[in-house]
């Protein structure tokens, strides 16, 4: 009797799937020291078959950019990969989160700020405005104060001689919602006399905000996400070997902007797993997906010993 009860209590649910509709997606970042960088693109639709080299070049050109800092005004340049400014390259890499060789073989075109006087500075809040195909798209973020970390060592794992992760202090300010990125890279070089990484590359957990620990010291500990290649054995994935010497990357940045950023990592996260609780990266462009980004960064060095 339970048993036909329950089956007399079931119905089926129709889930109404929104249909695509295609938007302007516009990603920019300014940090301090830095120059405006934007790429602008359209959204795709998540049932049709896509590949990296579709994404990679559907980053569009044809768009009027503008950033000001409340005083000065400049119009961004229109630059494709094919002749970026020196070093602009691993800036665009880096941003897009790809090896540097596979933007080589790619064009994209990006909007840079090339005015050696116009360059990011603390304390102040840099509009973004956006022409393209007939509408006009603005934002604003802030450079916000730097928070350094406190220190960092290297730890070897007991069981794993030579090899460990990289372990960070940070005092939270007493203000809530701060968010920080972290970014790291090696700065040894191969065989051949090449630096090991030409980029910053992200950890799997990049973005954190002090939610659970607001104002207090704060110990936490990062994996070597350079060390997930093929040629690397399981058992050291994840680790940095004695010896490494590690420039790392620590941006302070503005918690609406955490938000986007931290649900995009959530769902890059889920591989795409049907089970996962859905996430909404709500921006901060109106009109548009995407966001406009400044970014507060320190550099600390830690030599694996």
């Amino acid at each position: 009797m339970l048993l036909l009860a329950a089956v007399s209590c079931s119905k089926p649910v129709k889930v109404a799937i929104p249909g695509y509709e295609e938007k302007v997606v516009i990603e920019g970042l300014i940090e301090t020291d830095g120059f405006p960088l934007v790429l602008i693109s359209k959204n795709k639709n998540v049932y049709a078959p896509v590949s990296q080299a579709e994404i990679l070049g559907s980053y569009l050109s044809g768009a009027t950019v503008w950033v000001s800092d409340g005083t000065t005004t400049i119009q961004l340049t229109e630059i494709c990969t094919d002749n970026l400014p020196a070093g602009m390259d691993t800036t665009v890499a880096n941003f897009l989160g790809i090896p540097l060789e596979v933007l080589n073989q790619t064009t994209i075109c990006a909007y840079v700020g090339l005015d050696p006087n116009f360059k990011g500075e603390v304390g102040k809040t840099y509009t973004l405005k956006v022409d393209f195909e007939g509408k006009t798209y603005q934002a604003a973020s802030k450079i916000l104060d730097p928070i350094p970390l406190l220190s960092s060592y290297w730890k070897e794992e007991t069981d794993l001689p030579d090899y460990g992760f990289s372990h960070h202090f940070l005092q939270d300010p007493p203000q809530k919602n701060n968010a920080y990125l972290f970014e790291v890279k090696r700065l040894n070089v191969d065989s051949t006399g090449q630096p090991k990484d030409k980029r910053y590359y992200k950890t799997f957990t990049p973005y954190i905000d002090d939610e659970f620990f607001n104002g207090k010291t704060f110990e936490f500990f990062y994996e070597n996400p350079m060390s997930y290649d093929e040629e690397i054995p399981d058992a050291y994935k994840g680790y940095y070997k004695r010896g490494d010497t590690l420039e790392i990357k620590f941006s302070n940045y503005e918690y609406n902007v955490f938000r986007f950023l931290y649900a995009i990592s959530l769902q890059k996260m889920s591989g795409g797993s049907p089970f996962t609780l859905p996430t909404n990266a709500v921006g901060n462009i109106p009109g548009a997906l995407g966001a406009w980004i400044a970014f507060s960064p320190t550099y600390s060095t830690l030599v694996c010993q």
